[in-house]
């Protein structure tokens, strides 16, 4: 029987999205095959001209994606100058190192990298560049050199990095005042040289290793010192004290006494380059000529090949030179995505293979075979051009013809146009046969969707901490904010409260207090009480799964910069943030005093209580009460009856359970003194105590306990209480 469209829209609406993603799957994959890439069928597409007058026979040694513009690269040459290119190049050099330097030999830059934090503002190394240059050795350095102690070693020149920093208002300038020496390599000849510099792009702010730059450090086959062997340094290039430099304490040769403690993998000999081939491994692909032959191998911390390669650590191996290998992550074409993409010249033509490379690399019996994945025709790239490929901001594949000074992307020719300027994937199929292999991929897919939709919640949930900031520290003297991201113990950013202009407290991303410059902005002690209000309402509802509570500030400084710090967050019965719900709510409120002082004086009352000690005890027993009552029926079931399974509080508010039973103790204890006061006062009048007279006063000492009566006003209370009955007799 045919179904309605009503029919068909209630069926889809009952089926999960797992349900429904495991359905498309396999219908992709038993009714179409994806179009795999043909060798010949390549296209080259001009992206940007390398030369002018001034640059004519100019040499290019590397190329940088900006993260900031998808169209801009940043580009060095053999001269010691760094260009911009933005279809052209740039008329004049971001960075000459040669521009006022007198001497005959001039520098040589070899390599450079932008920080990973180069595009994120706020960040440490916001807008920072590392360059690598060989100079003549240097008597007197800035910075004390590196190098092997041996009484025959004669050291020849300096391979130094250096840190600079950008204009971050336009990227387009370089403030040459910002030079600072990172490190100074003492080598014996010009053949030992920085051949890359490089950090883990695929790791995040929290991750342990994040910021660490690798340095690949040619060395020589003949040469069995551990640093000119062929090497791979490791270091934290921040400055730290009198120090330009530090070693990370996780190093593999912090122990041996022979080696340096930079130094990461050694023995490789001839490097040329090292890539990162998965997330989830410390493992490093090095590209390099070892006794003659080229190689591409599987590095780890603590290596040292100096006598000998493990065969298991080998992946490929060529008697043809190996040139700059990329793992292409791009999504305009999917039989080449993970696999390692490498040129190779053979029978005087240009090639680009592509070589498998599994999720997480295993030991392999023997070297694997590349697949020939463009060859290109002597017309297009002569047999004497110089390539170098590298990948686009949208991870697609580039190529640097240095002979013609051109600048191409590549790309498949059967692929439709649209594809290639699209930012989404878009993949040309056909009918075909069934594709086992990626049902079995897609139905892996389709599980991990299984998690992600149960997860989904917790997940975001705790994204959402990560990226804003997760705690607020005020300087001793009050002059500074310093701002921490989860599991930091340094601070990200560093704001003067003079440059504060606005504070936004929100509750579950609804403003509940703003403080600015504005008439009537301020904050006052029934502000105080409004906010303290709305808090312990939020706190009465229940969590349910998947409702969200959270308490967020906003601050806005005087360059309308945001910074957004989530001060709690609790998904359910899970709570991501550190700091209780109590604590939290304490700090904010003596954070609206101290910042509404600051930004609004005017509309800012004269505080009451004393912020440091006053104010937190009150909020601390107001607190603990609205516990007492929220949870009223846990706390009998502690004092006068066994906990049953539904009355079982979440393991964070267990200790303010137990503080909330005492005070009903002490609740108690005070109303029996009431009541022993009362009745021998009444016991000489000769009257007995009402019900509905104990109930009253029962209710004066919850007030008083709650904050909301001083004992001053509960001796007043009392005292006409008393009164009124003597006057009633």
């Amino acid at each position: 029987m045919i179904m309605s469209i009503r029919q068909y829209s209630v069926f889809f609406k009952k089926l999960s999205p797992c349900a429904l993603m495991v359905i498309l799957a396999v219908y992709f994959c038993l009714f179409t095959t994806p179009v795999l890439a043909k060798a010949n069928n390549y296209l080259l597409e001009e992206v940007a001209q390398l030369t002018h007058v001034s640059l004519k026979g100019t040499h290019w040694q590397q190329v940088v994606v900006n993260p900031n513009h998808k169209q801009q690269f940043f580009i060095i040459n053999e001269l010691g100058q760094l260009y911009l290119v933005d279809k052209t190049v740039s008329a004049r050099p971001l960075l000459d190192l040669n521009h006022s330097r007198q001497d005959r030999d001039k520098l040589t830059l070899t390599a450079m990298v932008l920080h990973p934090n180069f595009s994120l503002p706020h960040q440490s190394g916001h807008g920072i560049i590392y360059t690598a240059h060989l100079e003549p050795i240097n008597k007197k350095p800035a910075t004390i050199r590196l190098k092997e102690r041996s009484t025959d070693l004669t050291l020849t020149h300096d391979a130094v990095i250096t840190e600079w920093k950008f204009n971050t208002d336009t990227f387009k300038t370089i403030d040459e005042s910002t030079r600072r020496e990172v490190l100074r390599i003492g080598v014996p000849s010009k053949d030992i040289n920085i051949k890359q510099m490089s950090f883990n792009s695929v790791l995040k702010s929290w991750n342990e290793n994040f910021g660490l730059l690798y340095i690949g450090l040619s060395g020589d086959y003949k040469r069995q010192e551990p640093l000119y062997s062929g090497a791979v340094l490791r270091i934290n290039p921040r400055k730290f004290g009198l120090r330009s430099y530090t070693v990370p304490v996780n190093n593999p040769f912090l122990k041996n006494k022979k080696i340096n403690d930079a130094i990461y993998v050694l023995g490789s000999q001839k490097i040329s380059q090292f890539i990162w081939p998965n997330r989830a491994s410390e493992q490093l692909l090095l590209v390099h000529q070892y006794n003659s032959k080229h190689f591409i191998s599987v590095a780890k911390g603590g290596n040292d090949w100096r006598n000998q390669v493990s065969k298991k650590k080998i992946l490929y191996q060529s008697m043809r030179p190996i040139k700059q290998v990329l793992l292409y992550r791009g999504s305009h074409l999917p039989a080449l995505r993970n696999k390692l993409l490498f040129l190779q010249k053979v029978n005087r033509q240009w090639n680009i293979y592509a070589l498998p490379v599994s999720t997480v690399l295993r030991v392999y019996k023997e070297p694997k075979k590349p697949t020939l994945a463009w060859q290109f025709s002597p017309l297009v790239l002569s047999k004497t051009s110089l390539l170098t490929l590298s990948a686009a901001l949208s991870s697609e594949v580039l190529l640097l013809d240095n002979t013609n000074k051109l600048f191409y992307r590549v790309s498949q020719e059967n692929e439709p146009p649209a594809v290639m300027k699209s930012k989404t994937q878009s993949v040309e199929v056909k009918p075909g046969h069934n594709n086992y292999i990626l049902i079995v991929l897609i139905v892996l897919i389709a599980i991990s969707g299984v998690f992600y939709f149960l997860k989904r919640s917790k997940v975001s949930a705790k994204t959402i901490v990560r990226q804003q900031y997760a705690r607020i520290e005020l300087s001793k003297l009050k002059q500074q904010v310093s701002l921490y991201h989860r599991h930091q113990v340094s601070a990200d950013t560093i704001i003067d409260l003079m440059a504060i202009t606005s504070s936004r407290v929100l509750l579950n991303e609804q403003s509940i207090c703003l403080i600015n410059h504005e008439v009537d902005c301020g904050f006052s002690d029934k502000k105080e009480q409004d906010l303290r209000t709305l808090f312990a309402k939020e706190r009465a509802n229940k969590m349910i799964d998947g409702k969200i509570r959270q308490i967020t500030l906003k601050l806005v400084d005087k360059q309308k910069h945001t910074y957004t710090i989530c001060l709690y967050m609790r998904k359910g019965s899970d709570r991501i943030t550190q700091n209780s719900y109590v604590s939290v709510i304490v700090k904010l409120v003596d954070w609206c005093w101290l910042i509404a002082q600051q930004i609004n004086p005017d509309s800012t009352e004269e505080r009451k209580h004393n912020v440091t000690s006053t104010v937190v005890e009150y909020g601390q027993e107001q607190d603990k009460q609205e516990v007492l009552l929220h949870k009223q029926a846990a706390i009998r079931s502690v004092t006068d009856k066994p906990v049953s399974n539904e009355e079982v509080l979440d393991p964070s508010e267990s200790i303010e359970l137990v503080e909330a039973v005492s005070i009903a103790k002490d609740n108690k204890k005070e109303i029996e003194v009431e009541k022993q006061t009362f009745d021998s006062q009444e016991q000489k009048k000769g009257k007995l105590i009402g019900t509905e007279l104990v109930n009253t006063l029962e209710k004066l000492v919850n007030l008083k306990q709650q904050g909301f009566l001083t004992s001053q006003e509960f001796s007043q209370a009392k005292a006409k209480l008393f009164k009124s009955l003597l006057d009633n007799e």
